[in-house]
């Protein structure tokens, strides 16, 4: 559809970009790849200093629809990642960059270690990097399945949310092959990286998911005391029912039933 251009200060040009090119049937006479010296001022590619050089680039290149930075905290010089104003201030003419010339920015991140937080306040540095976005992913691998990778959605402000989808990593080492599985995973980037007490939490949650789905497939319209009741004997706490009925999209309103003014769920 266009050309790439690959800032890459991690991966080997020969042995692993071109590899996984080839193996995806790429055409690499439209991939140009950056390591981020620039060969006349014999420095390293910093975007808040160098945008003018970058888009001589674009320019020069031709028909540019996608622009990768892996990892974009490499090319944003002495930017303090934790600092939110700098980060924004460093982001922000990219974005403005890929509006002029109609081309996607993919920055790549990693992810911190700290748990206890939501998946969108996972990424290394400030949340200025998820705020400015447009459009976040998270790619976390499978526990039970090694080979395995869930791609899930963070944040979107382009579209309606999107759900999660799972790929395998197939071939020999070198040569990864990527196939996507058909349909989508029930699961959400909070779950996937969910701490062992949390996850516990989470199965509580997809428990009470199964049971109102069973009980709404006999009756559209349950009253909230017949709902918690059967849910109690079920050992499903209050608090979870309610996670679940937000999680389905199941509406509740007040009707008079035999003279008495009840909750109703209904789907």
């Amino acid at each position: 559809k266009g050309s790439v251009i690959i800032f890459t200060s991690e991966d080997n040009l020969a042995d692993t970009i071109r590899v996984r090119a080839d193996e995806a049937e790429a055409d690499c006479s439209k991939i140009k790849i950056f390591d981020g010296i620039l060969p006349k001022k014999n420095e390293f590619f910093d975007i808040r200093k160098h945008l003018e050089i970058f888009e001589k680039a674009i320019i020069k290149v031709g028909n540019v629809k996608l622009v990768v930075f892996d990892p974009i905290t490499s090319y944003m010089g002495n930017t303090e990642g934790n600092k939110n104003i700098q980060v924004r201030a460093a982001l922000a003419p990219l974005k403005d960059l890929a509006e002029k010339h109609r081309l996607t920015i993919l920055g790549i991140t990693h992810l911190n270690k700290d748990q206890a937080k939501k998946a969108l306040y996972r990424s290394m540095g400030t949340v200025a990097f998820t705020a400015t976005a447009r459009s976040v992913w998270l790619i976390q691998e499978d526990e039970d399945n090694p080979q395995r990778r869930f791609f899930s959605p963070l944040k979107f402000n382009v579209c309606k949310n999107p759900t999660t989808l799972a790929f395998s990593i197939d071939g020999p080492i070198g040569r990864p092959k990527i196939t996507f599985e058909p349909g989508s995973v029930d699961m959400t980037a909070d779950e996937l990286l969910a701490d062992d007490e949390t996850k516990e939490r989470y199965s509580a949650v997809e428990e009470a998911i199964d049971f109102l789905k069973e009980t709404f497939e006999r009756d559209n319209n349950i009253t909230s005391n017949e709902i918690f009741r059967c849910a109690a004997e079920e050992k499903i706490c209050e608090r979870t029912l309610k996670t679940a009925k937000k999680r389905l999209g199941i509406s509740s309103k007040r009707e008079n039933i035999d003279g008495k003014m009840q909750w109703i769920w209904f789907k």
